[in-house]
């Protein structure tokens, strides 16, 4: 023991009350819940305080395993000896949160940290926590054995390769929340889970040939970032209420030959069936039951309009966000625009926003007023507000705000039929463009193919510009 530690020990043993009158208001409970926020190799050394501390470590509540970061130990290899310690002598009690965070994690330490990752399950932890970052060209192999636990409630899981056995949830009943980052899915064929209430996925990618599986029948709210690869299939979610969506940068959803993404070449890597998604929706009939509804994509993506032609109906809508995307002019089932179509199958929709260019807070210009349906079957009467967001009124701007169609040809001649006109006072917009007309926003088209779409009306608008 060297002199520094035996010069504490002594100290303490000396004047067993040094730290008692300060924490002595404290019940253990409460005490073994402050300990969860000391990394674990300082939590063992409170045991050091004096005779009430001696054993209080072994019951915290809290589990915080870290190692690469400011003022801790620097890698796994260091604080291996001591986690086989710490797991062996803390025994029995049960854990309601574990976290791992771990930096510079090296190939040959996966192991252990499985081992780590087992036992603290075995304990029924509640809340699971784990980060464990290795470098930018590799991720953490997690085992390929389904998670079993009775307790677990929530799980956060950030830098994983996943197979396809991990993320099935079938031994877990009161999984609640799942939370996933900076993830890959190449190896995982389904994510299932009878019990999940919410789940996240940000920043990750998925397979390229066939797509990943999602069963969740009693999912409440999704969140969903699709960077790479093919788009996950989302199975029925009966007690959806609200979904978040964003496919971008999707370099397999997408065909060069016919946008809608169905060319029929048999070559085409991209259009090609992939487990029955050629006549089955992937994404948007999942979502169907939603009340809150947030649809991003970038151009290029067919994903969503191809689920179009599946016809779903979004009989519980109330609340809608989409961009751009859903602005261009394609060609599909009835000739409609996407927007005209989500319009049309929202029965009940109150409320519909579109971010032009722009992506959630950062609009600097907001148009907000209440639509005229006289005229327009594509708008219900239960559509109050219509919001157009975007960070800059230009000529862009001003051909994407005419949003929706309605055609048929005669004499061969397209008929385009108004949704909606937005009367502006044109002195009060910085526009820099020539769609703005007698105070009228009218819609043209992107130059990306497609066909002019119509213009927007909204009655009593109110603008605001920041």
């Amino acid at each position: 023991m060297s002199e520094k530690r035996r010069a504490v020990g002594t100290n303490c043993a000396s004047h067993p009350d040094i730290f008692g009158n300060r924490f002595r208001v404290l019940t253990d409970d409460l005490l073994r819940h402050i300990l969860f926020f000391l990394p674990a190799n300082e939590a063992v050394q409170t045991c050091m305080l004096g005779q009430r501390w001696r054993n209080l470590w072994k019951t915290a509540l809290g589990l915080r395993i870290v190692c690469g970061g400011e003022n801790e130990p620097e890698s796994v290899k260091e604080i291996q000896v001591f986690m086989y310690h710490l797991l062996l002598l803390r025994g029995d009690p049960p854990l309601e949160t574990c976290v791992i965070c771990l930096n510079d994690v090296e190939y040959d330490e996966m192991l252990c940290v499985n081992l780590w990752i087992r036992h603290v399950l075995l304990r029924n932890v509640r809340f699971l926590s784990l980060k464990p970052y290795m470098d930018e060209s590799l991720l953490f192999e997690v085992n390929n054995v389904p998670i079993a636990s009775q307790r677990l409630i929530r799980l956060e899981l950030s830098f994983i390769q996943f197979n396809n056995s991990f993320l099935d949830f079938s031994r877990c009943p009161a999984l609640e929340v799942l939370e996933i980052s900076f993830s890959s899915f190449s190896g995982c064929n389904r994510i299932s889970s009878e019990s999940l209430k919410s789940l996240t996925i940000r920043s990750s990618s998925f397979r390229m040939r066939h797509r990943t599986r999602v069963y969740t029948p009693n999912l409440v709210s999704l969140l969903l970032e699709v960077g790479s690869c093919r788009a996950p299939l989302l199975q029925r979610m009966p007690s959806l209420v609200n979904a978040i969506l964003e496919l971008s940068n999707s370099d397999m959803d997408r065909c060069f030959n016919s946008n809608p993404g169905d060319c029929s070449d048999k070559n085409c890597i991209s259009c090609y069936e992939i487990d029955g998604d050629a006549r089955n929706s992937v994404i948007l009939q999942g979502l169907s039951e939603a009340e809150d509804l947030v649809l991003i994509s970038d151009t290029g993506s067919f994903i969503f309009r191809r689920d179009l032609n599946r016809a779903p109906i979004f009989s519980n809508l109330k609340r809608l966000i989409l961009n751009e995307y859903w602005c261009v002019s394609i060609d599909l089932i009835a000739d409609l625009t996407p927007l005209s179509y989500m319009l049309q199958h929202s029965p009940i929709l109150e409320k519909l926003t579109l971010q032009l260019f722009c992506k959630g807070i950062n609009n600097k210009v907001e148009i907000i007023g209440n639509p005229d349906s006289t005229g327009a079957p594509a708008v219900t009467s239960h559509l109050k507000i219509v919001k157009v967001q975007c960070e800059v009124f230009d000529n862009i701007v001003g051909q994407v705000s005419v949003f929706g169609k309605d055609k048929c040809k005669s004499q061969g001649r397209r008929r385009r039929q108004t949704l909606f006109v937005m009367p502006l006072d044109t002195n009060d917009v910085p526009y820099t463009g020539t769609s703005l007309q007698g105070g009228r926003v009218y819609i043209c088209d992107l130059g990306l193919g497609g066909s002019p779409v119509a213009i927007v009306r909204l009655d009593k608008p109110h603008c605001r510009f920041g």
